[in-house]
């Protein structure tokens, strides 16, 4: 693999992966930096509605193959590693890696988003133990227990739904007169 490149992209969720294809479809010798994990959060998706050409959803551990696939296919490459550094260079930019350092015309930040802690006493001392980030990884060893949900957002809401399946009850605590969330979930 060459380390210069006319597009980088930062990141492999569906916005990276997006991204990724549509550059390399485009002619564009393109590099896809995966970070961890190729798909992001994207993986720990139950079930993704409103996404085009599923009117039943998709899991995101199922689109994410997909799309890869596509943007390979389209001549897109692949790097399981994340950046460390990004600096211009002359007309280029610099994006360093822990074991290697690329260069690229342009580059697409497609970093997504991060789970976020509730920073309360315990939590971190929990988690596996009862306190969790992901239903759908989870959802089973919870069979017929409560469970409470933290937030009212989208992404909440979809857990709630995805443990509702396993659980014998949810609770969803949220801040605010209503949820934030679709009105669908």
């Amino acid at each position: 693999m060459s380390n210069q490149f006319d597009i980088i992209v930062v990141g492999s969720g569906i916005a990276g992966l997006s991204a990724g294809l549509t550059a390399a479809r485009l002619g564009r010798t393109t590099l896809v930096l995966t970070g961890d994990a190729l798909g992001g959060q994207l993986l720990n998706i139950e079930k993704i509605d409103g996404y085009p050409g599923f009117p039943d959803g998709v899991p995101g551990y199922d689109l994410c193959p997909i799309a890869q696939e596509q943007a390979t296919a389209a001549g897109a490459e692949f790097a399981m590693a994340a950046s460390t550094g990004l600096e211009r260079a002359g007309d280029l930019w610099r994006v360093a890696t822990p074991s290697e350092t690329y260069t690229a015309a342009a580059v697409i930040v497609a970093t997504g988003t991060r789970l976020r802690n509730l920073d309360v006493p315990g939590e971190s001392t929990l988690r596996g133990k009862g306190v969790s980030q992901c239903a759908s990884c989870d959802a089973p060893l919870l069979r017929d227990r409560a469970v409470v949900v933290a937030g009212g957002g989208d992404s909440a809401l979809q857990e709630a739904l995805t443990l509702a399946e396993h659980c014998s009850a949810v609770t969803v605590v949220h801040h605010g007169p209503a949820f934030a969330a679709q009105p669908a979930y």
